[in-house]
């Protein structure tokens, strides 16, 4: 981490990837799910997962969306400091 800034896959600096891992984690536990019924529910590898809590990597907008379908919340609310939705 630098400057409050976090590397990510591609080598980017995410700023906010420590508060998403926590808020994918978080709705995850509250939902009494595994990383693995998670992937199996949102198409994700769940290594995939375990590096977005961890906060080794930052979710990408499709995973995003994924997550937040199968967690059955908004990307909005599981991605505050995102904004949700991005079109890149």
């Amino acid at each position: 981490m630098v400057d409050g800034y976090t590397l990510n896959h591609r080598h980017d600096f995410v700023k906010g990837v420590n508060m998403t891992k926590n808020r994918i984690r978080e709705k995850r536990m509250a939902k009494e799910l595994s990383q693995v019924r998670l992937g199996i529910l949102s198409g994700l590898a769940n290594g995939v997962i375990s590096e977005f809590e961890l906060g080794k990597r930052a979710p990408w907008p499709k995973a995003r969306q994924a997550l937040a379908d199968a967690l059955e919340t908004t990307e909005a609310e599981l991605f505050p400091s995102e904004g949700g939705s991005d079109d890149r």
